[in-house]
């Protein structure tokens, strides 16, 4: 367990529940708490009005000591191999948002997720896993790729080979039969 730290009449205190907790010093009133991805091990330490405490989720936080407002950073995902106006889906953070613009930018605090819902016939690499926000902006690229075979020329193709194929059998056949 992790040990308080008092700043400005608020104890902020970690907590194995995932959260980080601030109550009023005098009082004991609770002013507000904050969620981490999972149990907070560190000891929070204040500055400039900040508090900074580490968690098992292998992050760091800064937030804001007078309302638990934490910093944010621009999660882009940029997405190729798309049809122009082709609608994609990304799911980040609980929010998902659909584009079909070729980026989707989230505004979210340090963390780690997303998955991404391809358009019909089309497969995302990566189409989930983790992007780790940790204190900086991040570029995510996503590619699509078709999943129909768009090749109708070949199979055009290959039956006017086969059928000239057997146009020549059929001619060598009854030339043989005619000499023999």
């Amino acid at each position: 367990m992790d040990s308080p730290v008092v700043s400005d009449g608020v104890v902020y205190f970690g907590s194995l529940d995932n959260n980080v907790y601030a109550l009023n010093a005098t009082s004991g009133a609770p002013k507000w708490s904050y969620t981490t991805l999972y149990k907070v091990i560190s000891s929070p330490a204040a500055a400039d009005g900040t508090i900074y405490f580490g968690s098992y989720d292998h992050l760091v936080y800064a937030i804001d000591a007078s309302s638990s407002n934490t910093q944010t950073y621009e999660v882009s995902f940029i997405a190729s191999g798309l049809p122009q106006g082709t609608s994609w889906t990304v799911t980040f953070n609980g929010q998902t948002r659909n584009s079909t613009s070729e980026t989707m930018v989230f505004n979210v605090p340090n963390g780690v997720y997303f998955s991404i819902t391809s358009p019909n016939d089309y497969t995302a690499f990566p189409g989930s896993g983790a992007v780790t926000v940790n204190a900086t902006n991040v570029y995510q690229q996503i590619t699509f790729i078709s999943t129909i075979q768009d090749f109708p020329w070949l199979l055009v193709a290959s039956l006017l080979v086969g059928a000239v194929l057997l146009a020549l059998a059929i001619t060598a056949f009854v030339l043989y039969r005619r000499k023999h």
